[in-house]
């Protein structure tokens, strides 16, 4: 008598090909997903940029200059920074003539690389101090 095959039930390969593509995405809840996103400056201005800020949408005030004692970031190199927290942020960068360019609400998502190519029209000059 010959073998005889079973097919299985259709729920099951349902289910397995549920759990597959799950996995794939990297589950349902974005627990399991990257948390982190990096950033890359690129400038691409001809001046250097002395001061490079990014805060969270939320927050009122710029913090810390992101540069530090790595300032001046100077024409046609790139600056990177690595896990930062995903979410929203606000971007700013400021060159030693007293320009300033910002970008608002950009998403850095985890997992990503974002990359801001500054070139001169993109800054604009500096609002008095109060």
């Amino acid at each position: 008598m010959p073998a005889r095959s079973v097919a299985p039930p259709r729920a099951a390969v349902a289910l397995v090909a549920a759990c597959a593509l799950l996995a794939a995405c990297g589950g349902g809840d974005g627990a399991t997903g990257p948390t982190v996103a990096s950033l890359r400056v690129v400038n691409a201005t001809g001046r250097p940029i002395v001061r490079l800020f990014y805060q969270r949408c939320v927050q009122p005030t710029w913090g810390a200059d992101r540069l530090g004692a790595l300032a001046p970031l100077a024409p046609g190199t790139t600056y990177g920074i690595d896990s930062i927290p995903s979410g929203c942020y606000d971007l700013r960068a400021d060159t030693d003539d007293g320009r300033r360019a910002t970008r608002f609400q950009q998403n850095l998502r985890g997992g990503d690389t974002f990359e801001w190519t500054l070139t001169l029209p993109d800054f604009v000059a500096a609002p008095a101090a109060p």
